[in-house]
């Protein structure tokens, strides 16, 4: 009965929709949740009741003002990672020396152990910490419940699985990599507070802050590690150094997140919840974005391993060095992941205004594109313009990745224009859609691997990986397209993309200039013009008010991963949505 009416209100939707009136698809979509159109729904639950209490309080704001209020956050958000990569610029100099006084050799063995910590600590959280940017926004207006129950399972998997690390330290994982069995086991316990700051962090990224994710992950743990390990190691603890200065680190981490979140949820902002049960929506969110972890963790590391078997050590060596260039740019869209899943499920909360949850959508999803395109821009040209002198610092032979790091940049240039149609599918629901598109993102990728490397080297293997980035976020613009009905794309992007060709086009034309003078001239004053233009498209273009969507532009297909978890129990007389019940 209940299918059978959503069925026929979508069919009215859809014939209807040539007409193009948004108050006529308000209509429908009242009259899809009227009392008369469902069938009484049993007895509410905790999380229902409060879910009630918040739509029976909540007065949304203009879109206008709703609007303004994501582009200042993500000013906000964009200002923050400005500082937090400032600060990272001198953690180069810590690595090199650190690297320089435990050798080449040990701090290989602790960089091995700790990308296997990594792939524990997706076991550890489960997929939680990323679901809770979609989670937290959706009770705006009353105590958040299962944070807290989160917060526990997560402690307990965690101090479970480094248990269980740290009791194969000495029988099995030593043995294997060639270590002492003492260091593995204190790398082991780091996983607890390496996965309960992770959740803390993506809480507060969940209300928008991103000071802890950018303050904890890229500057203090970091500079503490570094520092400790040095410390450690002019105390004569050679052998436990590394392992036992990442544990500092990571504590030093998880007491900074910690005191971040109380700041960001005041007493009062978190249900107290009894035990370790979860809501079953949130469960249900989180499950499908634990496989998207796994595939991501693999997808980071395959091209290394395929090039390691196809291509000669050295190679292996360049390779990971352009893979460092790569990830500068690939973490500065990163950064605005989780933000842009919370502006988006906070959004979804427009579910019965559905103008003010078009027009919102679309503005914050331009504007987040924007920033990260005015701000990776830069990046990729000064990589791509100056790898050829900034390779060969890091050693003899290592300017033959030149090529390979101006594909790896390029390709990332592209994913940065569509990568946040994720965070879209991610905010409405769509965790389930996350983990397909991941897979045939992992398909891709290995497939062409195995067609590329053999032949092409380490240009292969960034050429293979750039693709596969850019295929994933193909499907989930595709995605995005199915579950809104519209592409959430205003003219801002549009612009922002000209005013970068013209900029590349001005650096272009002021180099060819300049070339009778010099390389290195020309190449300078080629970049300096490229910045001047930019800078000065960027800020009128940032600082404008986002502008409004087309009526229509992005259209509610009647899916409930749209809509509030209260709104879709109106639709359809469930408590979670569409796609986290399929």
């Amino acid at each position: 009965m209940q299918m059978s009416t959503r069925r026929a209100g979508l069919e009215i939707y859809f014939s209807t929709e040539s007409a193009g009136s948004s108050a006529d698809l308000s209509k429908i979509v009242r009259a899809m949740s009227s009392p008369s159109s469902r069938q009484p729904s049993s007895s509410p639950r905790p999380d229902d009741r409060v879910a009630s209490e918040r739509d029976a309080t909540f007065a949304p704001a203009s879109d206008e003002a709703a609007s303004n209020g994501d582009a200042r956050d993500l000013r906000r958000g964009a200002l923050v990672n400005l500082v937090g990569y400032g600060a990272r610029a001198f953690h180069p100099v810590l690595l090199a020396w650190v690297t320089v006084t435990y050798g080449p050799e040990r701090w290989g063995v602790f960089v091995a152990s700790h990308a296997a910590l990594w792939v524990a600590l997706r076991f550890a959280v489960l997929g939680l910490d990323h679901a809770l940017p979609w989670w937290i926004p959706q009770h705006r207006d009353a105590p958040v419940p299962g944070v807290y129950a989160a917060l526990r399972q997560v402690a307990l998997r965690s101090l479970a699985i480094a248990s269980v690390l740290a009791a194969l330290a000495a029988p099995v994982l030593g043995p294997a990599w060639d270590m002492p069995a003492l260091p593995i086991a204190v790398l082991a316990l780091c996983l607890v507070p390496m996965a309960l700051t992770e959740t803390l962090v993506q809480a507060t990224v969940a209300r928008r802050r991103l000071e802890l994710q950018v303050g904890v992950r890229e500057v203090l743990v970091p500079a503490v590690h570094a520092f400790v390990a040095l410390g450690l190691h002019a105390f004569g603890l050679v052998e436990l150094g590394l392992a036992l200065g990442f544990l500092v680190a990571s504590t030093a981490g998880l007491v900074v997140a910690a005191l971040g979140f109380r700041r960001v949820f005041p007493r009062g902002a978190l249900a107290h919840d009894a035990g370790l049960e979860l809501p079953s929506a949130l469960r249900r969110y989180a499950t499908p974005l634990f496989g998207a972890g796994l595939a991501t963790t693999f997808m980071a590391r395959a091209d290394t391993l395929a090039v390691a078997f196809f291509a000669d050590p050295f190679s292996v060596g360049v390779y990971g060095v352009v893979k460092q260039f790569a990830s500068t740019v690939l973490s500065i869209r990163g950064s605005f992941e989780s933000i842009v899943t919370a502006i988006v499920s906070d959004a979804a909360l427009g579910g019965r205004r559905i103008d003010a949850a078009r027009s919102r959508l679309a503005r914050g999803l331009s504007y987040a594109t924007t920033l990260v395109t005015l701000t990776q821009l830069p990046v990729v040209v000064f990589f791509v313009a100056f790898a050829g002198w900034l390779l060969p610092l890091f050693g003899e032979g290592f300017e033959r990745g030149e090529h390979a790091v101006a594909i790896a940049c390029g390709l990332l240039a592209v994913h940065g224009l569509v990568g946040l149609a994720g965070q879209v599918v991610n905010g409405v629901g769509g965790s389930r859609a996350t983990l397909v598109a991941s897979a045939v993102a992992v398909a891709l990728q290995s497939a062409l691997l195995l067609w590329l490397v053999p032949r092409f080297g380490i240009e292969g293997a960034a050429a293979a990986s750039g693709l596969a980035l850019v295929g994933h976020a193909a499907v989930q613009l595709v995605q995005m397209r199915a579950l809104t009905g519209g592409w959430n794309y205003t003219p801002r992007v549009a612009l922002a993309g000209v005013l970068g060709g013209v900029a590349i086009v001005a650096m272009t034309l002021t180099s060819f200039a300049l070339h009778d003078v010099g390389d290195a001239v020309a190449r300078a004053s080629g970049f300096v013009v490229f910045a001047a233009v930019l800078a000065v498209g960027a800020v009128p273009l940032l600082r404008s008010t986002p502008a409004y969507a087309p009526a229509g532009s992005v259209a509610m297909r009647g899916d409930s991963a749209w809509r509030s978890p209260s709104a879709a129990r109106e639709a359809d007389g469930s408590g979670v949505s569409e796609e986290v019940r399929s």
